[in-house]
């Protein structure tokens, strides 16, 4: 059962990362429209928007083939608790910041939070997960 749920996490959220990236690498303007967000089209803030699109292509790809490959499970579980944890994390420090967004972004931010969440807690449940305290073999 919990390799099932595993699976379906990895693919879920890695399916997600891969379309939000593929969205903002071709429709940035559009998709920011959705959470109620304008910009301007100068070239160069396209480019910086649109510059972490594929870093999220690649972790999400990572992530659905460890939902087919369970050799690469842990692999995407840690990645995309990483990826989806830095941005929950990047929007809190933003609202903080800068205050708070549309409430779109909010649902996002929870969002990405819940899902960092659940997937450091699948990763840290693993037979093969590093245990807190645990002594790590060293290398001869």
């Amino acid at each position: 059962m919990k390799q099932v749920i595993t699976r379906t996490l990895l693919a879920g959220s890695g399916a997600l990362l891969g379309v939000i990236g593929a969205a903002m690498l071709t429709k940035t303007a559009a998709f920011l429209a959705m959470s109620d967000v304008e910009i301007d089209p100068d070239p160069g803030l396209l480019s910086e928007l649109k510059a972490p699109s594929v870093l999220l292509i690649l972790a999400g790809t990572c992530m659905l083939v460890g939902s087919v490959r369970s050799r690469f499970a842990d692999l995407g579980l840690a990645v995309g608790a990483v990826v989806y944890g830095s941005y929950g994390v990047a929007r809190i420090a933003g609202m903080v910041i800068d205050g708070l967004p549309t409430g779109s972004l909010l649902i996002a931010t929870l969002i990405e939070l819940v899902l960092a969440a659940l997937l450091m807690a699948l990763r840290l449940s693993r037979p093969n997960a590093p245990q807190a305290g645990a002594q790590q073999p060293k290398a001869a």
